[in-house]
This record gives C-alpha cells, structure tokens and sequence, in this order.
C-alpha cells in the first residue's frame, strides 16, 4: 500500500532482488476485502506491505499487513514456489496463469549473465522459450531447471508442456502452390493433436511429399479429420518418424 504520489522504489527493492511478486496499491483505491484477501481490478493479495507513514488498519480488515520489508520476507521466502540457487538481485520472475497452465517468465535485467538453477517440479514436462530467438526445447525436469540469461534477455518456461493436450483446429490451406521444400506437412510435434484440417486448390506437384502426415509415438496426440480436394501432390505420406520426441529436431 503507498502514497498516491510515491513510488517507494527504496522500501520494495527487496522484493524485486528475491522474486516476489506484488503490485502498487495507491492508498486512494480502498480495496474490497473478501476471504481473507485484498481484491482489486480482478487481482487477489493475502499480504500487505504498508510503506507509508499512516495506519492503514481501518481500511483493510482480515487481511496481515507488514510495516517493513523484512518482516515480509522472512514470512514468505521459506514458502514461496520455485526457489534459486543462491541470491539472484538482477533476476526477474513472474509466475503467470492462463487456462490453467502454469508459466514463468524470467528476464535479466542486470549487466552480468545470470547462470543459477531453480527448482520446480520432479518428473513434469515443460517447454522452454528464448523469447529473444523463439527457439524453444520440451524437457521433462528431474527437480531443477538451469536459468542461463544474457542481459536483458528472457526466457518462459511453460510448465507440464506437453501434456496440456490444447489440440490446435479448424486449418485451412487453399490456393497454394509449392515449386520446391516438403509440400504440406503435418507434425512431428503431436502431443496435443490436429484435427479439422481442409485443404483445397493446391499445387503440391513438385514438391517432396506432397501432403504428410507424420508423429512419434512418444509424444501422444492425434491427426484426424483431414480433407483434401482439387490438388496436385506428388504423393501422400503417413508415416511415424524416430524424432523429435522430446523436441529437439
């Protein structure tokens, strides 16, 4: 909670050096309180840091509200999720939540690399994305994942990757001509499925395989309910392949 015109950047740089995530409540904003948490513009709290020169206890019931940063930290650091290897003050991390699939985002913002390791989840699959490069690899985490950021470079881990089973749908290719590459291919990363494809009007003639199908049996999903009118392909193919099974090629 601050001061409708101060951002106490001096009192919450803590906060920015060990991860934790919090958002600046102008005291003007008196924030509903319900369940033993602060509501405010769809977001929830169940702590409250108050860093101005005031009491604050009257406007906000149920809810601890700590008068300095480390008493703060000393209450959340022992329990927060995806703990660091050591200090990190030039790491940030955001944990972020949509359809419930969980996501970290991380970005450096120091003049040094960072190079630490951070726990999560023994045993869950999870998707790791150079958001500078879009290069991206699938992982399945034996209790750790190693954090290897250049300066203000950033990385999103997707957590249980490829088991979200999202499948993607509805795909139509029409009016399309190939002089060369592999034609009209689908796969090999199959681990949510594919299905309602319509394809029509193309010219696949020259191309290496015309329309392909193609999966691993390690990474699951599905192709179905593919359709293909008025082309020209050079051939049909439907086939497994040996990789890409844990995202590499």
């Amino acid at each position: 909670m601050c001061d409708n015109n101060r951002v106490p950047y001096e009192e919450v740089a803590a906060l920015y050096e060990n991860q934790i995530s919090f958002h600046y409540v102008p005291i003007a904003l008196i924030p509903e309180t319900k369940d033993g948490r602060l509501c405010i513009q769809g977001y929830t709290f169940d702590k409250v840091l108050n860093v101005i020169d005031a009491d604050i206890s009257e406007k906000i019931h149920g809810i601890k509200i700590y008068q300095n940063t480390q008493a703060l930290l000393q209450d959340v650091l022992p329990h927060r999720k995806y703990r660091l290897d050591g200090t990190c003050p030039a790491l940030r991390r955001e944990i972020l939540i949509k359809d419930n699939v969980e996501m970290i985002l991380l970005c450096n913002e120091g003049q040094d690399r960072i190079d630490t390791w951070m726990e999560i989840p023994q045993g869950i699959h999870y998707i790791s994305m150079n958001l500078w490069s879009g290069e991206y690899s699938c992982e399945e985490s034996e209790g750790k994942y190693h954090v290897q950021l250049a300066t203000l470079q950033m990385q999103l881990l997707i957590l249980d990757g490829n088991k979200i089973g999202r499948p993607t749908k509805h795909i139509r290719v029409f009016d399309c001509c190939s002089a060369y590459g592999h034609g009209i291919t689908i796969g090999s990363e199959m681990s949510g499925g594919v299905e309602d494809v319509r394809i029509w009007d193309c010219d696949m003639s020259s191309s290496l395989f015309g329309i392909e199908i193609k999966g691993t049996w390690k990474r699951g999903g599905y192709v179905r309910n593919v359709h293909a009118t008025d082309c020209k392909v050079s051939r049909v193919l439907l086939h497994s392949v040996g990789y890409n099974n844990d995202g590499i090629a």
